[in-house]
């Protein structure tokens, strides 16, 4: 290139959208037309360079599935490097699935791309992702990405075209930003000039002039001689003649280079002005600022959208990620295990719900269905599979056996003892005594024992009559067999692995007679004290330090005129307080483990927003709300469960929590990070084509600390919108969900509005002192796994303990087969600041451990690690490290 000359690398693609305002299979027939169109174009013209396939690699197969027969055509276009494939399989949403999942879909990408006879395209093309997490740079990092193209959650103001993004580790990409008028489509003017697809109408005036004012407009963005041309935009087939158009502004412009180019040329050139440009860290979340018409939106209440589909997506990848793949990997290493290809295909089903217009819960109605089958089938795939590793470790069945086996299984590496809570069946030709001393008492008392034979107290919540002796017919194999008994006790894990506790019929009876309750309305354990008001609010004391947090769990509901990307208020709105409706206040639960007060209110609440006027309407419906508020012995936090049976529409609720903690701003968790924010919103941005919200994506943990302590909610599944409010009361607000009528294309078909039964769930953990915030993401951990139980009749040792980290330290992101063979994957990572040290321990010996990257690939220069049982790990301040071992 002449000196002095800016170099323009212009790159062909087409933003592919697999399902949004059409269907999956609407827009797959205009992909087979699309793909045929392009085959066609770049076989009979050599000079249509390159053609990069957006990023992911899942519409190549879509495509395929319809033309098999062009697969040899598509294959020698992708070997010669002229069509650029991956690194995605789809290019999904950064702030609501998890860092697991994010990796999992590059891997899938890279494995495609090498399927069809190519390496996959390493850079990371994220140009229509609805805003940015910290961690994305180490991600790319890991998966030997250096460079990434980006667009949401900056503005043009604040980034230039080119600048380093670096990861709270120090990770770096190089990165270029669309412009905020045209996203990735900078080139369409370019495009429509010659013609579009078929190249008809072809004028050279307009060419020339859309040309010069893309190069004028980009000059404007940086210093930096160097441009980025993008003709990408939604669906937009080839055009026939743009390698023409760029022969001709390439000649009208004389002080530019322009080249018809791909992504990887451009970040090799880009690399030559690496040294100088900006740095920015961290998440990037900022809303749009520029005018009316242009592209860029940052869309900030996609997390609130479509709440199943949240819940949904969270419950596949906790039975993925943390159950069926470590028990998995357990069962292989003793030798009994179902086909690793089982959860494969469940990976595959999750990940086609993750692109950003599937998983955000902002298309038509008929998406958001068919992502209903995908998760369905995700599950049931990721059930049988532990299912049939839980056949593995359980003892061996005696029928002639005069007792139970109850086998309990934790997902967490951690060690703990903690209250849990199990359902098993109990048989019905088990002795029987009168719990309370009348003829027809069915109630079963037993004795509970440790597999050292110690006695274990328990609480019995509950027990439920066989459908025989309810005189129901019965179907399946073990149906009317016996009662389905649901207990509660402490249970002690050293982390990943089994515990055995005995059940053998008692001859006197058995009743917990402890109790936590101190007043009719106050419960108290060890940690907490927890007092239900008159309003059905909450007040919870810290014991530690004293402190007293007034008015949790208040419940607000406001209007919704949005849609799936935003939650818009009517001007003229209404915003209902759960403080102003009756409660009924009942104890459902009491002993000496856990204690249960259930409040009871009717909201009347608008039916509908009035779409005339644009304001909640007049008339009225009922709209129940049940809070479960649960404080279990030694548990340092609340747990909460409301169950909404929702009757109106077009409205919004959220829970309170008014923490009374004074500062400017908060924690809050992401994949592999925790982030600070500000609290409230930036009021400047008043006027800007998107106000700020208050509303942040979060992955569970959101929490205010002063410097004597503070609060923090742990969310449960399917809830990632959390705001923390600037008032005086420092309050956090968790969204529960919206219920909304518009969708992206009319007729609006119903689904958003949520007319039916909704769960959901969040723990208040109040703490003194500095947050811990690994004892946080410890606490999520076991919340979203929980445990597994099940009953054997008969009696047997447990398996034991598969997996630990000694220290506690250490968070684990994964524990899996290796996608390649018999090998174990482990990826370990520190969310926090200070730079830690752990000890992973397997219950048997390593015969190999060495380091690779994310993507499972060797790491050059990396030694191997001595065997044992044991993997000392070093994590530095937000690191993320993958090892790959195998177990003798």
């Amino acid at each position: 290139m002449p000196k002095g000359k800016t170099e323009v690398h212009s790159v062909a693609s087409t933003h592919w959208d697999r399902e949004w305002y059409k269907s999956f299979q609407g827009f797959r027939f205009l992909l087979v037309k699309l793909v045929d169109h392009l085959l066609d174009l770049m076989e009979s013209d050599p000079g249509y360079s390159y053609f990069v396939f957006d990023g992911q690699t899942v519409a190549l197969a879509d495509y395929l599935e319809v033309r098999p027969e062009n697969r040899p055509r598509l294959e020698k276009l992708i070997r010669s490097g002229r069509i650029l494939v991956g690194p995605w399989y789809t290019m999904p949403d950064e702030r609501i699935v998890s860092g697991e999942a994010l990796i999992r879909n590059l891997m899938r990408g890279y494995s495609d791309s090498r399927a069809l006879g190519a390496e996959p395209m390493r850079y990371g093309y994220i140009c229509d992702i609805f805003g940015h997490i910290a961690q994305m740079p180490q991600i790319f990092a890991g998966m030997g990405i250096d460079y990434a193209l980006l667009g949401r959650g900056t503005n043009e103001h604040t980034h230039p075209a080119h600048f380093i993004w670096r990861a709270p580790d120090g990770s770096e990409v190089l990165a270029f930003k669309e412009q905020d008028k045209d996203g990735y489509g900078t080139g369409r003017e370019i495009w429509r000039a010659t013609g579009g697809a078929d190249g008809e109408g072809f004028d050279k005036e307009k060419v020339l002039k859309a040309g010069r004012e893309l190069f004028e407009k980009e000059n404007t963005r940086s210093d930096v001689p160097l441009q980025l041309w993008l003709d990408c935009i939604d669906h937009q087939l080839p055009g026939r003649r743009i390698p023409e158009a760029l022969e001709l502004i390439d000649r009208d412009i004389p002080v530019a280079d322009i080249v018809f180019s791909n992504f990887e040329k451009f970040a090799e050139a880009q690399q030559a002005h690496r040294e100088g440009l900006g740095v920015f860290e961290g998440e990037l979340i900022s809303v749009a600022k520029a005018g009316q018409d242009d592209f860029v939106y940052l869309i900030s209440h996609c997390l609130s959208s479509h709440y199943p589909m949240k819940l949904a997506n969270d419950t596949c990848q906790v039975l993925l990620e943390n159950w069926a793949e470590p028990y998995l990997a357990w069962a292989r290493a003793r030798g009994a295990a179902p086909a690793k290809r089982f959860l494969d295909i469940a990976w595959e089903y999750l990940i086609k719900n993750h692109p950003h217009d599937s998983i955000c819960g902002c298309s038509i109605d008929q998406v958001h269905k068919d992502t209903e089958y995908r998760y369905d089938q995700c599950a049931m795939i990721a059930r049988e599979v532990l299912g049939d590793c839980h056949a593995a470790l359980a003892p061996a069945r005696d029928e002639e056996a005069g007792a139970l086996t109850l086998t309990l299984l934790s997902a967490s590496p951690h060690a703990s003892r903690r209250v849990v809570t199990a359902e098993f069946d109990y048989p019905d030709d088990f002795q029987r005594r009168r719990l309370t001393g009348f003829t027809d008492d069915r109630v079963p008392c037993f004795d509970l024992a440790d597999d050292e034979g110690l006695a274990v107290p328990y609480q019995l919540h509950r027990y439920i009559a066989s459908e025989g002796w309810q005189a129901l017919p019965s179907h399946g194999d073990g149906a009317g067999g016996g009662k389905k008994v649901k207990l509660s006790f402490e249970a002690g894990f050293d982390g990943i692995g089994a515990r055995n506790f005995t059940v053998t019929p008692r001859e006197k009876p058995y009743r917990d007679l402890g109790t936590q309750l101190t007043a009719a309305n106050v419960m108290e354990n060890e940690h907490l004290r927890v007092e239900v008001r008159a309003d059905g609010a909450i007040d919870v004391t810290c014991k530690a330090d004293r402190r007293r947090f007034e008015g949790l769990c208040l419940f607000d509901d406001t209007g919704e005129i949005g849609d799936g990307w935003f939650h818009v208020k009517p001007v003229d709105n209404q915003t209902f307080l759960s403080s102003g409706f009756p409660s009924g206040v009942s104890v459902i639960e009491d002993g000496s483990l856990v204690t249960t007060f259930r409040i009871e209110k009717t909201l009347k609440l608008p039916a509908a927003v009035d779409w005339t006027h644009l304001k909640r309407n007049a008339e009225r419906v009922p709209v129940k709300l049940t809070l479960d508020v649960t404080l279990s012995k030694g548990a340092p936090y609340v747990e909460c469960s409301a169950t909404l049976e929702n009757t109106a529409k077009d409205h919004r609720l959220r829970v309170l929590c008014p923490t009374g903690v004074e500062g400017e701003d908060y924690f809050a968790d992401q994949p592999f990070a925790f982030v600070t924010r500000k609290r409230g919103i930036d009021r400047s941005t008043f006027d800007w084509k998107e106000n700020d919200t208050e509303e942040r994506n979060f992955h569970g943990i959101a929490g205010v600390a002063d410097a004597d302590g503070g609060l923090a909610i742990i969310a449960g599944k399917g809830l990632h919108e959390v705001a923390v409010k600037d008032d005086e009361a420092g309050t956090i607000a968790l969204t529960l969900m919206r219920a909304f009528k518009r969708t992206v294309r009319r007729p609006a078909g119903g689904r958003g509005q949520l007319q039916h039964s909704m769960r959901f769930g969040w723990r208040i953990a109040p703490f003194a002192g500095k947050p811990d915030l690994l004892a946080l993401a410890r606490m999520k951990y076991e919340y979203h796994t929980g445990v597994e139980a099940f009953a054997v009749r008969g009696r047997g040792e447990s398996a034991g303990t598969f997996a630990r980290l000694e220290e506690g330290r250490a968070m684990l992101s994964a524990l899996k087969p290796a996608a390649d063979g018999g090998d174990i994957v482990v990826r370990l990572y520190n969310p926090t600041g200070e730079a830690l040290s752990d000890i992973l321990t397997f219950g048997r010996e390593m015969a190999s451990a060495v380091e690779v990257n994310h993507a499972e690939e060797a790491i050059a220069g990396a030694e191997p690690l001595s065997p044992g049982k044991s993997l000392p790990v070093q994590l530095p301040a937000y690191g993320i490290r993958t090892f790959r071992l195998s177990l003798k």
